[in-house]
């Protein structure tokens, strides 16, 4: 899945709100390293942006609301830049999918 191949359908649908996409972890197993949690959040960013420029050009997605995912693995410090870094920007709400691991505890998501 691309951007513009989400955004398309997203045309398609005309719908009230979406997620854009995301560098989430696909492996479960170990712990993120600051390198890859790092990785993730520049890489959703940069989705993120990419994902408003294309709203804001399109006259059908501008009433649509996007959802921004939070990244950075099991690293504080990354998931706390993603959270602020997409708050600076037009998002209707946020996702909080940086929760690495299988299951993840009650006590890991409070914190």
């Amino acid at each position: 899945m691309t951007i513009c191949k989400l955004m398309a359908i997203q045309w398609a649908l005309e719908p009230d709100w979406f997620q854009c996409l995301s560098d989430g972890e696909a492996f479960w197993e170990e712990a993120s390293s600051l390198k890859r949690a790092r990785k993730s959040v520049d890489r959703s960013l940069l989705f993120l942006d990419n994902h408003l420029r294309l709203q804001e050009e399109s006259d059908i997605l501008q009433k649509s609301t996007i959802i921004a995912l939070i990244e950075g693995g099991h690293v504080m410090e990354e998931k706390l830049r993603s959270a602020r870094e997409s708050a600076k920007r037009p998002v209707g709400s946020f996702l909080l999918d940086s929760f690495p691991g299988h299951p993840t505890t009650l006590e890991t998501r409070l914190q």
